[in-house]
Order: structure tokens, then sequence, then C-alpha cells
């Protein structure tokens, strides 16, 4: 997402030794039909909007309603203030309150690329993350700042001091949930490129994203989404975030959910997106 030195353990699922084959004309259908009436909101960090029309070129075939986010002004484009992507949550709440009425929200950066052709197993009723398991987090202690591992937006502007802020306006019974999902007065992190809001817990996410709203994105999604849902019931995507474009494209598998980050306002990521969606999904 943004830019950042640490790599947060337990993202990459590269799945060596699985087989890859594209999708029946039948199973295309039925993702079509999977998500007509999902959202896909697209984030971007920068205004690099030239590269929408791709975006609805490579999704639109499945994905027929894509909103696009982001802090310049454009006619194709919701204007809200993020602090160049750090401040995710307050695009979740706009979006959520904005165009409600939709079974499920796909939250996403312009620059990570979906293998959408495995979303067939994604129940839409759930939570999705790349991770559904306490011990694939980054945590934190409210109370000492003790952290696993150790992870610089913790001590940032946006970590711990303002958890710390916050965490009186979140009810009882979400900080049960909390608690439960990761222990008593901690808060996690992870990379949060791209992940899925339910229909069924769009209000209760939208307000929770409006009080998170100064977190670090990495910080406040996992940890507002473990205030709504037991993690348990979580789907974990398989995902990898790179770091640069040429490791990504190196590192790619048609198995995994996502990979971050592909910049589609280069012709070469561009190409490399719809040969591989040409072979999985044609």
């Amino acid at each position: 997402m943004v830019h950042r030195v640490f790599l947060c353990i337990g993202v990459v699922f590269l799945l060596l030794g699985f087989s890859s084959r594209s999708l029946l004309g039948s199973e295309k259908s039925d993702l079509q039909e999977k998500f007509a009436d999902v959202l896909l909101v697209v984030n971007y960090n920068h205004p690099f909007y030239q590269s929408i029309p791709f975006l609805r070129q490579i999704y639109g075939g499945i994905f027929p309603n894509i909103i696009f986010y982001g802090e310049s002004a454009s006619s194709e484009v919701n204007q809200v203030y993020t602090h160049f992507g750090y401040e995710h949550a307050r695009v979740v709440a706009h979006a959520l309150k904005k165009y409600p009425g939709y079974s499920g929200y796909i939250f996403l950066q312009d620059d990570c690329f979906m293998n959408f052709w495995n979303y067939m197993r994604l129940d839409k009723t759930k939570i999705w993350l790349c991770v559904n398991q306490r011990s694939q987090f980054n945590r934190a202690t409210l109370g000492d700042g003790y952290q696993t591992p150790s992870w610089c937006w913790w001590d940032s502007a946006w970590g711990l001091v303002q958890l710390r802020r916050i965490m009186p306006f979140l009810s009882s019974e979400e900080l049960q949930m909390l608690n439960s999902n990761h222990g008593d007065q901690i808060v996690v992190g992870q990379v949060v490129d791209m992940f899925y809001v339910p229909g069924r817990l769009a209000l209760h996410v939208s307000k929770l994203s409006e009080i998170f709203s100064n977190v670090f994105c990495e910080l406040a999604i996992p940890t507002l989404l473990s205030c709504v849902d037991n993690i348990e019931n979580w789907e974990c995507l398989h995902a990898h975030w790179a770091g640069f474009c040429d490791q990504a494209l190196r590192d790619y598998n048609p198995q995994l959910d996502w990979i971050h980050p592909l910049k589609f306002s280069s012709i070469k990521y561009k190409e490399f997106a719809l040969q591989m969606i040409q072979e999985q999904c044609p």
C-alpha cells in the first residue's frame, strides 16, 4: 500500500507446487453472478488516475459496480483526504455510507492486482483479509507498547498514541470482541491492500472507520474489523506483498488472491495483467 521498510510477517503465500488452470465458461458466469451485487472500491494514494480506464477494462467484466477514490479532484473520483493513504479508514467510512445496499464491498488499492478467478470459494457473508489466526497478525500492547514484531508504525503519530486515544469510544461489546480475538489490551496490524466487508457489517464497520480515521490504515483496518466479528469466521486471503513491481512479477503465482504492487501506469505491467487474465479467465 503506502511505502514502508517493514514487510508484515505471515503475508506471503506462494502456494508452490499447485497447478493452475483457466476457468471454464460456466465458472466465469458463476463469478459474474456472484459479484453482480458487490461494490469494488478502488483507492488511489496518489492521483495516477490515467489507469482508471484500464482498471475498468480488467475488472469490469466480473465487477459491474466500480467506484474510485483519491485525494485530488476528478470527475471520476470521490475526493477524500487520507494523507497519501495513511488514513484509508476515511475511504471505508465514506464508501459504506454513500453507497448502501450492496451485498459486500471490496476495498482495493489501485496498484494491487486481484486474481479474481480464485474468489468462488470465498463466502460473501464473511470478512476477507489475508489473516484469520492470532499468530498471523502484528501485535502491540496498549499499556506498555510491547510489539511483536517491532514495527515503525506503532510508534508513529498514527500508531499507538491514536489507538489509545480512541479506545474509550468503543462499546463494551466491541472491546469484548477485540479482547476475545487477540487478548486483553492487544491491537493488531496487517497489510490491507485488498480486503472485503460484507454488507451485513457495513453500518458497524462504517461507524468504527470514522472512529479509527486518524489511525494508520494497516493498524486501523485489522483492529476495527477485529471489533465486529470473530477472526475464526473470516476468510483468509492468499496474498503477497512484494514491495517492488519487478519483484511482484518474479513472485507472481496465479493461485494467489492478490499481489502488490503492479503499477498500471506502465505498459509492462498492463500487458502482464492482461496476459494473466486471458490465461486464467478467458
